[in-house]
């Protein structure tokens, strides 16, 4: 097997590389209004348009789940990397859960969290995380109300188009807000984080597999595609694959379940049309909602379909 070519680091550093650690890390997290519908022809558009006949992901609830994570300190543990010091770090990130595998063999299929949406406040965490892992990250200004467990009120801004046409200049626009307001909580142990959800998979397979489920965030695996453009038609792709990337939580310092419902308003400006594509209410309350104090790594990741090789001279 020919031995892969090294990476060479660009003369301006602007990430780090992985194992990436967080330290003291809030996690917040919510259910959304969707519909299983909406929810797989997004996969169809996406995961399962890799290789048809190979690697299918199916859609499980007919709910998403949103989570804010708010990073007081991000490094890099690399070597190369370690010298540096931190940066905070938050992301807003809206996911599907989803049972994916390989067609020819049942057995490896898994629970997998996708991620569909996801705002970073940091240029370099846009850069790392779609270079490195394959995350969907967009750059997004993200306004916090205060840094308590129990608020989970918020706001994302992007650069968007209200309308199109050649003469249109992008502007910030507020895409999802969530009301301000302390919730009541009672502390939980981790197994029961997504024990309030209303809705059980059909499938009994998946059912069977339902117990051991976590956030994202929570040492359970994400799914996604990792993918470079080709210089010569950027229609096409130089590399594509399926990956899979799990955070892993090295340090607990506090686990609850908010009693309340917070408000989530989203707006859909035409270039990301959130609410529309994913059949979503442009308001509603976020519910079962959880918080999690922790530390953790996110290690490099697992190529579970290779589409092509990347090719060198592109």
């Amino acid at each position: 097997m020919a031995r892969p070519p090294k990476y060479i680091d660009p003369t301006l550093k602007v990430f780090g590389r992985p194992p990436y650690l967080g330290e003291d890390a809030l996690l917040q997290g919510g259910w959304m209004e969707s519909s299983r519908g909406a929810i797989q022809s997004y996969l169809d558009r996406t995961i399962n348009r890799v290789a048809p006949d190979k690697f299918r992901a199916k859609c499980v609830l007919s709910r998403l789940l949103m989570t804010s994570l708010f990073v007081k300190k991000m490094r890099s543990s690399h070597p190369t990397g370690r010298v540096w010091g931190y940066v905070p770090e938050a992301d807003i990130s809206i996911w599907a859960l989803v049972y994916a595998g390989p067609m020819d063999r049942s057995s490896d299929w898994n629970l997998y969290w996708v991620p569909i949406y996801m705002f970073v406040d940091d240029p370099a965490a846009v850069a790392g995380g779609r270079e490195i892992f394959g995350f969907p990250k967009m750059f997004g200004q993200i306004a916090r109300s205060i840094a308590d467990p129990a608020d989970y009120g918020l706001s994302v801004s992007v650069s968007a188009f209200r309308s199109f046409g050649s003469d249109v200049e992008a502007e910030q626009v507020e895409i999802l807000k969530i009301d301000s307001g302390l919730q009541t909580c009672t502390d939980c142990e981790i197994d029961q984080v997504m024990t309030g959800l209303d809705e059980m998979p059909d499938d009994p397979e998946v059912q069977t597999l339902f117990s051991g489920l976590r956030p994202p965030q929570l040492d359970f695996p994400v799914l996604q595609i990792k993918q470079f453009p080709s210089v010569e038609n950027a229609d096409n792709a130089a590399y594509q694959a399926i990956v899979s990337v799990k955070m892993t939580t090295t340090k607990l310092h506090g686990i609850g379940l908010a009693e309340g419902t917070p408000r989530l308003k989203i707006q859909s400006p035409l270039a990301l049309n959130s609410s529309e594509e994913l059949d979503t209410p442009a308001e509603q309350d976020l519910r079962f909602c959880f918080w999690v104090r922790q530390d953790f790594s996110t290690n490099p990741g697992e190529i579970l379909y290779a589409a092509s090789s990347l090719d060198i001279g592109v």
